[in-house]
């Protein structure tokens, strides 16, 4: 892993699974799994944390998210918590 693997992934972590994410649009189908599951753990990291519009999810709450979202990345990220 390079110094090009980190910038190409901290380009794509705004992206949607569903291409209706920025910077570029990508599907889900165009992304690779390392993409997809850093897209999925900054969703699960930002949901445990608190915000000013709303209190953190509880682990149950974020891998329920996380679920409707990719199923398959699911698997990988509740092995890691």
């Amino acid at each position: 892993m390079g110094f090009n693997d980190i910038v190409s992934w901290a380009m794509k972590v705004q992206e949607r699974l569903d291409a209706s994410g920025y910077i570029f649009g990508f599907e889900n189908k165009s992304l690779s799994f390392k993409d997809r599951v850093l897209i999925n753990a900054n969703v699960y990291d930002a949901l445990l944390q608190e915000k000013a519009y709303r209190k953190a999810y509880s682990k149950e709450e974020a891998n329920k998210n996380n679920e409707k979202r990719n199923p398959q990345n699911l698997i990988f990220l509740s092995q890691m918590t």
